[in-house]
This record gives C-alpha cells, sequence and structure tokens, in this order.
C-alpha cells in the first residue's frame, strides 16, 4: 500500500488540468437545478462565486505540487487550512476581512482542541 507522503511524491510530478477542471465544473453549473431536485435535501446553487472559489483551491493545489510540497507531510496543516479558507471564503482581502471570525475559528479548531491536530 503507498504512503501518503509517497503518493504525494508521485502528484508532486503531474499537474493538475486547471482548464478542464473549470470547464467540468461550469457544466455541473448548468446541470446542478436538475441535479438538486433529485436530492433529498437541496444544496445551494453553484454560484459564480463559489465556482470561482473552488478554482482558486484547485489552482492553489496545483502550485502547491507544482513545487514539490508533500501535501500529506507533517507540518503542512497550513497549506490545507488555506485551501479551505480559499474555498469557503474566497480569495480576496475583503472576502477574507468579512470571514475573518471563521477563519481564525477554524485555525483554532485544527491547532488547539485536542484530537483536531493536523500539525
Amino acid at each position: 500500500m503507498e504512503s501518503l507522503a509517497k503518493g504525494s511524491q508521485r502528484l508532486a510530478r503531474q499537474r493538475f488540468n486547471t482548464a478542464r477542471i473549470e470547464s467540468d465544473l461550469r457544466r455541473l453549473q448548468t446541470e446542478f437545478p436538475e441535479i438538486n431536485r433529485r436530492l433529498k435535501a437541496e444544496r445551494d446553487c453553484l454560484s459564480d462565486d463559489t465556482l470561482k472559489n473552488r478554482m482558486s483551491g484547485y489552482t492553489f493545489v496545483d502550485e502547491l505540487l507544482s513545487t514539490g510540497i508533500e501535501l500529506f507531510s507533517f507540518g503542512q496543516s497550513k497549506h490545507f487550512l488555506e485551501i479551505n479558507s480559499r474555498v469557503l471564503c474566497g480569495l480576496g482581502a475583503a472576502e477574507r476581512c468579512e470571514y475573518i471570525r471563521h477563519i481564525e475559528a477554524t485555525e483554532k479548531r485544527f491547532y488547539d482542541e485536542p484530537g483536531e491536530q493536523l500539525c
């Protein structure tokens, strides 16, 4: 079985096809109202802002992989926190300011709550 670190090293040699990912997300966005109607619990729409935030997360992961950062190695949780913040809150300064309490609470949970540390 491949370890997480070895899997991360293997991924570091690869790049995401972000154009394809965005294309697929746009297709999902178009088809989402129909998909949502079939769900037992409807979800929020896949807005342009949500799609932009998701793409920011994919782009960030792609950049990390291209530089050889091993995401699953000890000490890399800061990158997971950044992915989380980008996807949920956005990348801009205004969005970060608006959601600062959420970002701080997430960081506190990752680092301070017993049994929750990702280090």
